[in-house]
């Protein structure tokens, strides 16, 4: 494996693909990729370039070779512009499958509740594979703190054969719902500490880029103004990571980020975060619905999926969509060729904000119980996710949360009852509103008779609208 490195290895010394259709995804005017990447002119550190976009087109036959357009963050590391989103604990053999067809930047995180970092790590265990590609991972919010924080980038670096590529802070803060109940007794410390110790093992080697995630305007001025020296480029981020699609564009991030020529890259670009909402019943997609994307996609002989990705591109941003599929992830491989006029641009700028604004906006959740219980969110499909422990000892456990959205509660209390009881509470208070929702102890029943008529009785929601 490639041993520890304290300089970041060149993507120009990448050798050449050991197979014939990765070798074909690095043609380039008839040069392989490896040898054009040493032609190009490395961004000097202080560059306003940061978000500069690669010109270089590939031979229109190469079905896989979209996927080699990098960009230059502002300490001259090059990635590309379209990856492979790992989210839902994405296997190692989609992320192989998107090897294959050309996708060399593959975003993942600490957090083993949405990711599988080790599958990442094993489509890639090859040297040759995991030179050639460009890795994103996070830091989850628990590990927050100087000395927390460098542990997790060492044990990230040593998955990934001594280094990560670019390592973000995952959210800046921790709540309940995503650290657990009684986190503030765990955390070592604040995200301004970790990105101390990110900053440090960029200095160290075991990352070639920093950056943030999920922040607004406010956040990233903070950041910035814990140094005193306010231009000093080894403070600011080199990739900032952000939900935005047509109907959600993070415009004032975007513009902070293209000031300071920070990357901006974009998640859910696809829409996948108004599906998580559900408010007020939403079932559909909105981008996949869109009339305006349909018709642009109509026009062009293309899908709204591949209009919303092109136009993010075309806006700046890096995108890294999450398909298990290997035809979708091909088909956004190739976004790159799918070129919007100017019109077109305009007129899916113009769909920001233009959904209900009731569907963006969240609900405070208060979850109050007499008894020890671990609590899940519910999706549509029925599977659980641990979001938060109940304990009477540690008082409410808040969360935002979006209408509709449904939540069970699990009885922890040791007992003869298998399974054991549950409750089920779901989010009907108007969007701006708070619930609360009261997990009360219940006589525990050994009969199996009595067990199924209790649990038929827990499952009902108890709540109060505020």
């Amino acid at each position: 494996t490639m041993p520890h490195c304290r300089s970041a290895p060149s993507r120009g010394d990448a050798p050449p693909s050991r197979r014939r259709r990765r070798r074909r995804a690095c043609l380039v005017g008839g040069t392989t990729s490896w040898t054009v990447m040493m032609l190009v002119v490395v961004v000097p550190a202080g560059s306003s370039r940061g978000i500069a976009l690669a010109t270089e087109h590939s031979d229109p036959d190469d079905a896989t070779l979209s996927s080699q357009n990098w960009t230059t963050l502002h300490n001259g590391v090059r990635i590309p512009r379209v990856g492979l989103g790992t989210a839902g604990r994405l296997g190692s053999e989609s992320v192989a499958a998107a090897f294959a067809e050309g996708v060399r930047l593959f975003d993942t995180a600490r957090a083993k509740e949405w990711y599988d970092e080790g599958a990442v790590a094993r489509a890639l265990e090859d040297p040759r594979d995991r030179a050639a590609s460009i890795v994103v991972t996070k830091l989850h919010p628990r590990d927050h703190g100087y000395h927390a924080c460098r542990a997790a980038i060492e044990d990230s670096a040593s998955r990934f054969g001594g280094y990560v590529d670019v390592f973000l802070l995952h959210y800046p803060r921790c709540w309940d719902g995503l650290c657990g109940a009684g986190w503030q007794q765990r955390v070592e410390g604040t995200w301004l500490d970790s990105y101390n110790a990110a900053r440090q093992a960029l200095a160290d080697g075991l990352v070639r880029a920093v950056g943030v995630s999920n922040v607004g305007v406010g956040d990233l001025r903070e950041l910035l103004s814990e140094n005193s020296e306010k231009n000093d480029r080894a403070v600011v981020p080199h990739v900032v990571q952000n939900w935005m699609d047509p109907f959600h564009q993070d415009r004032e991030v975007r513009a902070f980020c293209a000031a300071r020529g920070v990357q901006y890259m974009a998640y859910s670009t696809l829409g996948t975060q108004w599906l998580m909402a559900a408010a007020q019943g939403r079932r559909e997609n909105p981008v996949a619905a869109s009339r305006e994307l349909r018709a642009i996609a109509e026009s062009r002989g293309a899908t709204p999926v591949a209009v919303a990705l092109a136009w993010a591109v075309q806006r700046g941003a890096v995108v890294v969509p999450r398909s298990s599929r290997v035809e979708h992830i091909r088909a956004n491989a190739e976004v790159l060729r799918l070129v919007l006029t100017d019109a077109e641009l305009e007129a899916v700028d113009a769909l920001d904000g233009t959904l209900d604004r009731n569907t963006a906006e969240t609900v405070a959740a208060t979850f109050v119980a007499d008894e020890r219980a671990e609590l899940f969110w519910v999706s549509d499909d029925a599977k659980l996710a641990k979001v938060a422990d109940l304990d009477p000892a540690a008082g409410p456990v808040r969360i935002t949360t979006y209408r509709g959205h449904v939540f069970r509660a699990v009885s922890s209390v040791n007992g003869d009852t298998v399974p054991p009881p549950t409750t089920t509470f779901t989010v009907t208070a108007a969007p701006g509103a708070e619930q609360i929702f009261h997990l009360r102890k219940r006589e525990r029943r050994r009969s199996p008779t009595t067990d199924a008529d209790d649990h038929a009785a827990q499952d009902s929601s108890e709540d109060e609208e505020l």
